[in-house]
This record gives structure tokens, C-alpha cells and sequence, in this order.
């Protein structure tokens, strides 16, 4: 039996702190603007009698007052607001606050779309709008995840009708009560608003506009009530982006709703908190931040996301009500996801020193909560996980998937009716990621997973508590790490609900085997909870609605055989109705039929939709949309039907990584095998696309391939110009799934360096003293690590102290202290030189600074002596050294000649304006004159020497 320290408990039981959160000084903010889309002017002064017009001009107002030194809060009255604000940094930012705020939480709407007006009735169907389409934008570049992505989740087209989105389809055919149809060839979109709609005064928004909001780094900013709404970004995109290490950054209170890709993303960003905001109904994703750290969730719901990417079967990759990617120190606290079509919180890959507290996940179609390829610590504790929608078929939806990750722990939580409730999966033996911030490689598989005080409940015979896909090694490394205990586990319809592949004992455990399989759980029990959790799990949804969700994107079948999907009705919440099937597309695939097992489905439920080939369907790919419609709510699943080819071509997308610009990556391969029974002929390889020229191909492929031959394309990627490049490279040959493609994906990285300052002036210095220092900050502002740094000095100027070695990673920066030290009085210049391999240019910092010199007086020029018997010492005559000067002189030394000596108050410096005095007596070793020389050695540029000198004089007697 394993044993679990006091201090363990201690840890897993005691409340979570935040890591780390905004705290923007808001009370800084002396300067007010105001904004009204209704009555104002950009032309005004932006007071509240005269407001500006749009919240770009008072942006660009209050980003310039911030680098005056002038805090200002930017109060937006209710309207709509139907512009993209862009929000840049500079050299000359300052620590002052901005504050962006609605007047009235919620009614500040910034809008990606326009009112068209000026419908006309279609003349095919007067059900039917049409209006001229002015733009081309084709589809969105697809993701790096390799997976087959339909056509429609790569389009940005969005259209509301009275607030309504309308769901679009990609043929004119498919046009119903509902939907819009965009024909860019002919330059027209087809909408059938909702029945009852009336055309001449019905409000059409048109989505035209994508990042609603950028911010490009400016930190101390706060954004407050705001709406962002009908963003029209592609895939992998926000509607608000913040980004380039922006730092205490609040949002408060904001929505992000109807979105076509995702509602928030904080990039790189640090000390940021997202608070009491709703990214709902966004086609992709809600919430999402990208190697952010110190970072405060609180009190968010992330719902009903991922309708785009279910159009097209879609629902796992890049998706998520909230996505975190390479987030450190970070907590989540409140978070509510309900009713996503896809996972509800998603901790994906390098995540570490994560708390989440209070988390309600519940009717999201995959996992409510998946950790993977996380170092950890994740530890999630007071939260309710519960009831997967899972669609009959290939998708498995579980409570909580913990992917090759290590150190998560689940405390005092419900893991309730999610499939498998805790699934232990991934990749056998191991994924390996690298800590983005420290470098740190690791080989990561689920282990030192700590379950404590939890209920974790199946329901239904074909639901279990437990599922580990891995097995081997990997089982081990699980099991001898496991600490479970003080748990309520239960299924009433299964008594053997831990599937435990890898266990030397039966494949599905009772509690005792699973004990004993584990050594855990010793406290734990198998029985009913006390309270049913079914209760505390229950969601309700915003509105009535229905999802149609498919078994799998595509089926792949060879001729004469049929491809089965299985579609899904799943109700959402309170709907009540008879959901109508059909589908459009069959009549493309020569020679195949389909049908429903049935043509409608009330509420919730499945049918069977089949498509049977025959010997004259010809290979190739076949999207087929499934259509379920119940009054004017239409939902689209489109899948693929996939008829064996002779030709393969393996694999169909290449994903090359970060490459620097100017470099070449290591070649990657793709294999073109001809399965068929003939030579295939008519060979040719081209590189097409926008990003053609950023990679380069040779093949070992001929015109012809004989059958059962196998030819190899060798692709490399050598960018010139950073940012993700995509090609795709096209095969052409005599087959029927002519042309052939590979998706070509990369991100080309380039380091750009930045100085904090152009010039450095040093105050008045005095010649041969050394200034106090002065600070420049080198900054890495690009997406590739900067190599080759070395830094040079010019004038009378040194280097005092020095943070950058010779190399700065992308986001980073580096400090370089500069003192001056003047060899000659008047201004002096001189230059602070950054050079790097990777950069055709330095950056310089221009130095200045004014070299002085103290004056001095010493008085009386001259002292003579009386006669003095020799051998004897005269009364003392003083010389009173004078400082005219404000600045402090250094006294390096006194020398005095002749029978003379001397005593002084003086010491080694000497302030401006201050006077000390010399001593002098003579004493003559003989008869006759006498004569000798006070000299002063300092740094006073009286007499342009640095000298004062006194002339002495006596004479002596016998």
C-alpha cells in the first residue's frame, strides 16, 4: 500500500492562490475621453458634451497621452460600433493606464459586420434574398493539425438577420429558412431569412471585418463591458488579440459572442486577469491564451462554442470553450463550459504550476476537461465534470482525459455521466516537449495523477470510472505513481467500470482488483453517493437548440462497398421538436445512391445516413452535406466519402515548424505509390499557392510509375519572409483523383531587435570623474532567437554592466549600463553599438555628454618673508585656496621648494564655493635670499594646467 505524506494532504487540500493577476492603477488616469458612435465626431475634442465618433480615435488619443505621461479613460456610450481598433507600443510607452469602458456594461458594441440594405427578391424563389458579394476570400488556410477539414469550416462568411446568425451552406440547392448562400464566381449571396421576417425592415449584419481589437504589447490597459461580436477571422484567429508580451492587461465584465473563429486570445502575454466575461457561441473556440503566464481566470463562461468546426465533423483539434497552449503559472477560478461541441477546458502541451478551482463542465461533446502533453503541476479541486454529448460513433467523450501528462490532481470534485470518467491516453512510451521558458526537455507519460476526496460516477452499463488505452510500460509508470484515496467511485449498472488494459488481472476491474491492480484507493468506497451528483451537473443552456453531429469527418470504402455514418440529434435544453434529414452532394459521387434509416428525428436520437457505391464510382474524395432542419433552425454536418484510390500519396501534409528566414529546414518526404493494375502516366509535380515560392521540391519521380512502384518527393522549406507560409504541392497523373495534394505548412521566424532609447545625454560630469549610469534595454521584438550579439562602445564612455550574452531568445531583452568619464572639458560624443549575426543592420544609441572643470583661485599670489636668522623658523603666512567654481575639485597633490614648509586644512577635495587654507613658514639654512615654490596640483582649469602656484621668498641673516 503506498503512503501519503501529511504534507501532500496539506497541499492538495488547502485553498489555491493566484499565481498572479492585473493590477492596473486605474486612480492614475487624469485624462477622460468619450465616445458616442451616435453623436459624435472624430473632428470633437472628445469630452462628454462633444464625443469623439469612433473608438479608434480615442485609442490613438489615449495611447498618445500615455506616452505624455497622462493616464485616460476612454468611457464608450451604448451603441454599435462598426470598426477594427488597432492598439500599437513604442519606445516612448510609460507605466500610465488606459481604461477602454462601456458606460452601461454590455451596450458598448464593437461589430465585425455592416447593415446591408437593398435586398432583392431572388427570381428562382421568392422566399429567396440577393444581394451583390464584392469580395473574394476564398477559403482559409487550414490548420497543422493533418486532419481533413471540409470546405466550410474554412470559410469567414457570417450573416445576422435581427440578431439571428443564419447558417451558411455551400450550394445554392441547400438554401432554406435559415441560411445564406455566398456565390463569389457571380459575385452573390442567396439568404432565406427566417420565416415570418420582414425583408424591408429587417436589420441584415454582414459580417466584412476581422480583429476586432488588437493589442500589439501596450500594457497597464484595461477593457470593461465591452461586446466584441460577427468577427469574421479565419480559423486559428481571435476577434480580440492581444499579443508581443503585453503586460497588465485586464479585461472586466466583456463579451465575446458570435464570432466566426475564437473570442480572446492573450499571446506571450504576463500579470493578465480575464474576469466576469462570456466568449459564447464562437465558431471556434470561446477563451484561449498562448504561452501566457501569471495569469487570473476568474468567474468566465466559455459555452456553445465550435459551431463552424462542427459543420464540418470537426470537434476536437485546436477547439475548446477555453484552449490553453504553453501556459506557466496560471489560474482559472469559476470557469463555466457547458454545451460546446467540442472539450470544455483544454490544457494542451507545456503547461506548468497550474490551480483551478470551481470549475462547472458540463454537456460538452468531447471531454469536459483534457490535460496533455503537460509537465504540471495542474491541480483542479472543487469542480463538477459531467455529462458528456457524445454522438454514436467514433468520438469518445470522457469526464476528464489526462494525456501523457504528469503531476495533475483532481480534489474534492464530480466526475459525473462522461463516458470513461477518467481516461488515462495518449501516446505510448512517452511525448516529448520542451519548456518554453527554461528549455527543459521532457519525455512525458501519465504518472503522479493524485485522485482525493472525489466522486466519480458512471451511468449506464456501457459508461466506466476508469480507462487506461495505453498499457505496457506506460500502465507502470501510471499505477507505481497513482495516489487514490477518500473517493466515492460508483456505477449502478456496471460493477466492473476500470478498463485496465495494461493490469496483470482482467481486463475490466471490480473496486477489489482495482485496489489491488493499484495499491490505492484504501479509504475509498464503491457505493452511491450520499448526494446525487445528477443534480449539481445539470446545465441550462441560454435557448432552445439542437445539434447534428456525425460519427466520423470521412469514410473511406472501395467500389461496390457503402459507407455508413451515424448522425446524431442531440436537444439542447429545452427543445421540443421533429428535426427534419437530408442531404445534398450524392448526386456528385457517379454512380452511388443514399439513403436515411430515417427521414426525422424528435428531440434527440440517431439515424443511419449510407451511401452505396458501385464499379463505375471512381476513386477520389466526395464531401456529402448532412442536413437537419426543423422550422427556420438549420444545422449542416458536412463529411467525406472516400473512394479507395489507385494512387496514394503518403502522407497528404506536411507540417514544418518554426524555420528561420533565410535558412533551409531538413527535408521532409512524401511517397507516391501506384496501387493499381496499370502504369500511371502523365507525372507531373508543381508547387502551387500563395506561398510557392518558400519552398522548394525534387522528386525521384519520372512521367510514368509502373504498377505496385513507388516514387519520392523530397520538399524543403527556406523562407524568405517571416510569418506561417502554406503551399500545397500538386500531383497530376492519368488517375481519376487527379490532381493529387499535400498541404505544406511553416512558420517562418525572424529576430528584429529594438533599443529603448535612440540617445543617451549625461549631465555636466567633471573631467576625469565617472557619471552615475545610465540603462539600454535590447529587445528581441521578433519570432526567432537573435545569435551572434556583440556590443561596442565609442568616446568617453564605458560600459558599467552588461545582462546579454550573445545570444536573446524571441520575446526576450537585455540590459546594458553606460557610464561616462570626460578626458577634456565641452560636449563630447560618442556611440553604443548592438550587432548581430542574424540582422543585416545594428542598432546604435547616440551618447552625449558635457565635460567641466572646476576654477580655483589661490591668493596671495606671493608671500616674502621677513629677515630670519638662519637655522630658525619664521612666524606662519597663509595661502587661502579658493574653489570659484560650483563643481567639487580634487586636490592630487602639494609640493613646496625651498626653506619653506608648509601645513594645511585642506584635504583631497575641495566643494564648489569653499575655501581652505595653507600654512607656510620659512626657515633659511643659511645668509642671503632665499625663494621657492607652493604649487597646487588639482583639477581646477584656472590657469589651463591644473596647477596654482605661490611664490615664496625670504631672506636669511647670520
Amino acid at each position: 500500500m503506498k503512503t501519503i505524506s501529511i504534507s501532500i494532504l496539506t497541499v492538495l487540500f488547502c485553498s489555491s492562490l493566484a499565481w498572479g493577476q492585473a493590477s492596473v492603477n486605474e486612480s492614475l488616469e487624469t485624462a477622460q475621453l468619450w465616445v458616442d458612435t451616435t453623436s459624435g465626431s472624430d473632428s470633437n475634442p472628445g469630452t462628454q458634451q462633444l464625443p469623439l465618433k469612433t473608438i479608434g480615435a480615442a485609442a490613438a488619443i489615449a495611447v498618445n497621452n500615455n506616452w505624455n505621461g497622462v493616464g485616460t479613460q476612454v468611457n464608450i456610450n451604448p451603441g454599435t460600433y462598426r470598426e477594427a481598433v488597432s492598439i500599437g507600443t513604442s519606445r516612448y510607452v510609460t507605466s500610465l493606464p488606459i481604461t477602454f469602458q462601456a458606460t452601461t456594461n454590455g451596450t458598448a458594441i464593437v461589430s465585425g459586420a455592416d447593415v446591408w440594405t437593398g435586398w432583392n427578391v431572388y427570381s428562382g424563389n421568392s422566399s429567396i434574398y440577393t444581394n451583390t458579394w464584392p469580395y473574394a476570400w476564398g477559403l482559409c488556410a487550414p490548420d497543422a493539425s493533418g486532419y481533413l477539414q471540409q470546405d466550410i469550416i474554412l470559410r469567414r462568411e457570417m450573416i445576422a438577420v435581427n440578431g439571428t446568425v443564419m447558417t451558411q451552406v455551400l450550394s445554392l440547392n441547400d438554401v432554406q429558412a435559415g441560411t445564406f448562400y455566398v456565390d463569389e464566381t457571380h459575385g452573390t449571396v442567396y439568404l432565406w431569412p427566417p420565416s415570418g421576417t420582414n425583408m424591408s425592415t429587417a436589420t441584415v449584419e454582414v459580417a466584412t471585418r476581422s480583429g476586432l481589437l488588437s493589442d500589439a504589447g501596450l500594457g497597464n490597459i484595461v477593457f470593461r463591458g465591452l461586446t466584441f461580436q460577427y468577427d469574421n477571422s479565419c480559423r486559428g484567429s481571435t476577434a480580440v488579440d492581444i499579443f508581443n508580451s503585453a503586460s497588465n492587461v485586464l479585461f472586466d465584465s466583456d463579451t465575446f459572442n458570435w464570432n466566426n473563429a475564437g473570442g480572446l486570445n492573450l499571446s506571450s502575454a504576463t500579470d493578465f486577469t480575464v474576469q466576469n466575461s462570456t466568449a459564447n457561441h464562437n465558431g471556434q473556440l470561446g477563451l484561449t491564451a498562448i504561452q501566457g503566464k501569471y495569469g487570473l481566470w476568474e468567474n468566465n463562461q466559455t459555452s456553445y462554442n465550435n459551431w463552424r468546426g462542427a459543420q464540418g465533423a470537426y470537434y476536437t483539434w485546436g477547439n475548446g470553450g477555453a484552449h490553453f497552449y504553453q501556459v506557466h503559472n496560471g489560474t482559472v477560478d469559476g470557469a463555466t463550459a457547458i454545451f460546446n461541441q467540442t472539450h470544455g477546458l483544454h490544457w494542451d502541451t507545456d503547461n506548468a504550476n497550474i490551480t483551478a478551482d470551481s470549475i462547472f463542465a458540463s454537456g460538452n461533446l468531447a471531454p469536459a476537461v483534457l490535460i496533455e502533453r503537460s509537465e504540471g503541476p495542474i491541480s483542479i479541486s472543487s469542480s463538477q465534470l459531467c455529462n458528456g454529448n457524445a454522438p454514436t460513433g467514433s468520438i469518445i467523450v470522457n469526464g476528464v482525459s489526462v494525456n501523457n501528462s504528469e503531476y495533475v490532481s483532481l480534489t474534492g470534485s464530480t466526475i459525473y455521466n462522461g463516458g470513461n470518467q477518467i481516461t488515462d491516453a495518449g501516446v505510448a512510451g512517452g511525448y516529448a516537449v520542451t519548456n518554453w521558458e527554461t528549455g527543459q526537455q521532457y519525455d512525458l507519460v501519465t504518472e503522479y495523477l493524485t485522485l482525493m476526496q472525489d466522486t466519480i460516477e458512471g451511468v449506464g452499463a456501457s459508461q466506466g470510472v476508469f480507462q487506461d488505452v495505453l498499457g505496457g510500460t506506460d500502465w507502470t509508470s501510471f499505477t507505481t505513481t497513482l495516489i487514490s484515496d477518500y473517493n466515492t467511485w460508483w456505477s449502478a449498472s456496471n460493477s466492473t467500470p476500470w478498463s485496465t488494459p495494461g493490469s496483470p488481472f482482467n481486463i475490466n476491474l471490480d473496486f477489489a482488483a482495482w485496489k489491488l491492480a493499484t495499491l490505492t484507493d484504501v479509504h475509498s468506497s464503491f457505493q452511491a453517493p450520499s448526494i446525487d451528483p445528477s443534480t449539481a451537473c445539470a446545465a441550462t443552456p441560454d435557448a432552445p437548440d439542437y445539434w447534428l453531429t456525425a460519427s466520423a469527418g470521412s469514410v473511406t470504402v472501395r467500389p461496390t462497398t457503402a459507407a455508413v455514418f451515424t448522425a446524431t440529434v442531440t436537444a439542447v435544453g429545452a427543445f421540443d421538436g421533429t428535426v427534419n434529414l437530408t442531404s445534398d452532394g450524392v448526386s456528385s459521387i457517379p454512380g452511388a445512391t443514399a439513403s436515411w434509416s430515417a427521414n426525422s428525428i424528435t428531440d434527440s436520437g440517431t439515424a443511419t445516413f449510407t451511401v452505396n457505391t458501385t464499379s463505375a464510382t471512381p476513386a477520389g474524395s466526395y464531401p456529402v452535406v448532412l442536413i437537419a432542419s426543423s422550422g427556420s433552425v438549420v444545422r449542416t454536418s458536412t463529411v467525406s466519402v472516400i473512394i479507395d484510390a489507385s494512387v496514394s500519396v503518403s502522407p497528404n501534409s506536411l507540417s514544418f515548424g518554426n524555420q528561420l528566414v533565410g535558412t533551409s529546414s531538413s527535408v521532409q518526404k512524401v511517397t507516391l505509390t501506384n496501387n493499381g493494375t496499370a502504369s500511371l502516366t502523365g507525372i507531373s509535380i508543381a508547387l502551387t499557392g500563395t506561398g510557392q515560392n518558400q519552398f522548394t521540391e525534387t522528386n525521384t519521380c519520372s512521367t510514368s510509375l509502373s504498377k505496385g512502384a513507388s516514387c519520392t518527393i523530397s520538399v524543403t522549406f527556406s523562407p524568405k519572409q517571416s510569418g506561417t507560409q502554406t503551399s500545397t504541392l500538386q500531383i497530376t497523373d492519368s488517375d481519376a483523383t487527379s490532381p493529387q495534394t499535400v498541404s505544406l505548412t511553416g512558420t517562418a521566424t525572424e529576430a528584429a531587435a529594438s533599443v529603448s532609447a535612440s540617445s543617451l545625454t549625461f549631465p555636466a560630469q567633471v573631467v576625469d570623474t565617472t557619471s552615475s549610469n545610465q540603462t539600454v534595454t535590447l529587445s528581441n521584438t521578433g519570432t526567432a532567437t537573435m545569435t551572434g550579439i556583440s556590443i561596442q562602445i565609442y568616446g568617453n564612455f564605458a560600459i558599467a554592466s552588461n545582462t546579454c550574452s550573445s545570444s536573446l531568445g524571441a520575446g526576450a531583452s537585455c540590459t546594458v549600463s553606460v557610464n561616462f568619464t570626460p578626458k577634456s572639458t565641452g560636449t563630447l560624443t560618442g556611440n553604443l553599438n548592438f550587432n548581430n549575426s542574424g540582422l543585416p543592420s545594428f542598432e546604435q544609441v547616440t551618447l552625449t555628454g558635457t565635460g567641466v572643470a572646476p576654477t580655483a583661485t589661490a591668493t596671495p599670489s606671493s608671500l616674502t618673508f621677513a629677515s630670519q636668522e638662519e637655522n630658525t623658523t619664521s612666524p606662519a603666512q597663509t595661502v587661502t585656496l579658493t574653489n570659484t567654481s560650483s563643481y567639487t575639485m580634487t586636490i592630487t597633490s602639494v609640493k613646496i621648494s625651498g626653506p619653506f614648509a608648509e601645513t594645511t586644512t585642506c584635504g583631497s577635495t575641495l566643494a564648489g564655493g569653499k575655501s581652505c587654507t595653507y600654512s607656510v613658514t620659512f626657515t633659511p639654512l643659511g645668509s642671503g635670499t632665499k625663494s621657492g615654490t607652493l604649487t597646487i596640483n588639482d583639477n581646477a582649469a584656472s590657469n589651463g594646467n591644473g596647477q596654482q602656484k605661490v611664490t615664496l621668498s625670504g631672506t636669511g641673516s647670520t
